[in-house]
């Protein structure tokens, strides 16, 4: 178990350290206000579109067995059901449409893309590495489809109970529609299914791009944190923490365990939900008038409570035959 910590740790202690240097160079004014508010829109409506059409049209759909299709379609409807449904419950806690927004996202939407495929390659072997890789192909893009729709709910600037029903749903269908990440995915998909095949300067290209989505991300959570912010939200990130890294794993391995899956998909499955909250949720957060100072605290309390629940979540798995 503690070779397992160790190599969560080291998975996780880089994502602190970034944006740690994102803070010290913010303090230092080495990074100012307008390059750090750049930053946010270029990860946005660049870098980050780039990342998700990168996974999407290169997929590999040749490659999925029947119980592979299987899983997605579990893993597609707890995702559904767990995000929707702490909307509606969250609605009976939070009155802050934008603390809601940012807190539903937090809680349901994990950092698979970035550390899923290390972690379960790592602790579950190939297979779960394959499982998992097969997973973030559909379900990432569900995440940030799920997420226009939800900050667009949220985002206080249509959020007024004086706005006609249709008008709001309107609202959000423009979003989604003119969303860069809804976009891209789209564009992915066009591109996986059709067989296209694109000009390896174009790939290049895109690849690059994708690259800096992650640490600029990172970069601009450090640069945006404040100690005055944690203010009226402490309990709100670490009651996402709590569920995020926690409850939902649990409640998502119990039930698949429950309807068949068993071995590498169990890990497969635990990974998908028991990572961390996206980085990414911070910057769609900010991008969409949510608070996106919640959005970040939830990230780095996440990140901190799984590097405990991932270790004993993979131990407790690999125990039961999960490699």
């Amino acid at each position: 178990m503690f070779s397992q910590f160790v190599f969560v740790l080291n998975g996780i202690v880089p994502i602190f350290l970034v944006i740690a240097i994102g803070f010290i160079l913010k303090s230092k004014k080495f990074l100012t206000d307008e390059f750090v508010k750049v930053c946010d829109k270029l990860v946005f409506k660049l870098l980050l579109p780039c990342y998700l059409f990168n996974k999407v049209a290169y997929m590999e759909k040749d490659k999925f067995t029947g119980k592979d299709i299987t899983v997605v379609l579990y893993a597609l409807g707890m995702v559904l059901v767990l995000s929707f449904g702490m909307l509606a419950v969250s609605s009976l806690f939070i009155k802050d449409s934008a603390k809601k927004g940012a807190f539903v996202q937090g809680v349901y939407r994990s950092n698979t893309a970035i550390l899923g495929v290390p972690f379960a390659e790592n602790l579950f072997g190939d297979e779960g590495a394959r499982i998992t890789a097969v997973l973030l192909a559909f379900v990432v893009p569900l995440y940030n489809v799920i997420a226009v729709i939800i900050l667009s709910m949220c985002d206080p600037t249509k959020s007024s109970g004086k706005t006609p029903v249709f008008k709001k749903a309107a609202s959000v269908g423009k979003d989604i529609a003119k969303n860069p990440l809804i976009i891209s995915i789209l564009l992915g998909l066009l591109v996986c299914f059709s067989g296209v095949e694109l000009p390896q300067i174009f790939d290049k290209t895109v690849a690059y791009l994708s690259g800096a989505s992650t640490p600029l991300a990172l970069l601009a959570i450090g640069a945006n944190f404040s100690f005055k912010t944690l203010s009226g939200r402490v309990k709100l990130a670490v009651a996402a923490a709590f569920l995020k890294t926690a409850v939902f794993p649990l409640i998502a391995v119990s039930i698949a365990a429950l309807a068949g899956f068993s071995g590498a998909y169990l890990g497969a499955l635990f990974v998908v939900f028991g990572t961390p909250s996206a980085v990414s949720s911070y910057i769609m957060a900010k991008n969409m008038n949510n608070d996106y100072h919640l959005a970040s605290q939830i990230i780095i309390t996440t990140t901190v409570a799984s590097a405990f629940t991932i270790a004993l979540g993979s131990f407790i798995l690999l125990l039961l035959g999960a490699a």
